[in-house]
């Protein structure tokens, strides 16, 4: 790997950086062409939309994760650094990715990529700021040495291969997107979380919004896939189609499960008489907990924190 180390900032300061307003995928992820410096203007001046709100329990308690849950329920500190962990882990892979001589292509992917790394880089930052406000000490910080993005040697060097980059941004995402899915009917409604200086957030609330970042995110990840003519990938998921190419094997728990045609308890193949593909690809399917971790464990080096908690 060959990482540049100019404007880089290090993971602690980033961490330690409390973001006066988080991000907003929507305007360099809607896949418009044109002027980099322009659109990159554009979609930085929309950061605050969403709210510090909306970042602060990203990945609480899903997404791209640990091999060891530390959440307890009924436990908000607990829930945090857990989300603070899963954060981590995609803000080290796309600022790894950014600062990777070579790897981006220079226009629009390097935009998506920056603004995608700021995502991930505010909800680190903000996380941090609410488990020191709910009386807690964030985990961290991690760095490049915690994960290993080659699972083991299952894939190769993704910030020596672009095209491995993406398939792992694509499985990440995905990741993601489900395991919000399978913990939303596990976060309280009325958990309320007060930031000094900020305001109250609602957790529920804030999870579905970053949820459909994520599935920005996804769709971004494919979209750029698509464009250097994969014809295997689809804006959405086909069935447990992981469309990835390569080491299918090692993502296909990303995938397991989407080929599901029942809905609410109905077989809506059968009660519809339409093919099964197109029906899968309207829902996505939940992940559990387990599950999540089962992933992302693939890509964990040191399952310890560098925190007291």
């Amino acid at each position: 790997m060959n990482a540049s180390t100019h404007d880089r900032p290090s993971s602690s300061s980033a961490a330690d950086a409390a973001p006066d307003a988080a991000p907003d995928a929507d305007a360099a992820l809607e896949g418009r062409e044109g002027s980099a410096p322009n659109m990159r203007r554009q979609t930085l001046r929309r950061l605050g939309k969403m709210g510090l709100g909306a970042a602060a329990l990203s990945f609480a308690t899903f997404g791209p994760g640990v091999r060891k849950a530390v959440a307890q329920d009924g436990d908000p500190v607990s829930i945090l650094n857990f989300a603070l962990t899963l954060e981590y882990l995609e803000s080290v892979y796309y600022q790894t990715a950014v600062d990777t001589d070579g790897l981006l292509p220079d226009g629009q992917a390097r935009d998506v990529y920056e603004l995608i790394a700021t995502h991930e880089e505010k909800h680190v930052g903000v996380l941090r700021a609410a488990i020191s406000a709910a009386g807690g000490t964030p985990v961290g910080p991690f760095d490049e040495s915690n994960f290993d993005f080659t699972a083991g040697g299952t894939f190769p060097n993704p910030f020596d291969n672009y095209t491995v980059f993406l398939a792992l941004s694509q499985a990440f995402e995905d990741t993601g997107v489900r395991a919000y899915k399978g913990q939303a009917a596990n976060i309280p409604g009325d958990l309320d979380i007060d930031v000094p200086d900020v305001g109250t957030f609602n957790a529920l609330t804030t999870a579905l919004q970053i949820h459909s970042v994520e599935a920005r995110h996804a769709a971004e990840a494919r979209r750029l896939r698509a464009a250097r003519g994969d014809a295997n990938v689809q804006p959405w998921i086909l069935l447990d189609n992981p469309g990835l190419g390569q080491s299918n094997d090692a993502v296909q728990p990303v995938y397991a499960g989407e080929d599901q045609v029942t809905q609410a308890g109905v077989n809506l193949a059968d009660q519809l008489n339409y093919d099964e593909g197109p029906i899968s690809e309207a829902f996505d399917e939940p992940l559990s907990m387990d599950d999540v971790n089962a992933i992302a464990g693939l890509f964990i080096t040191d399952d310890d924190d560098d925190s007291d908690n």
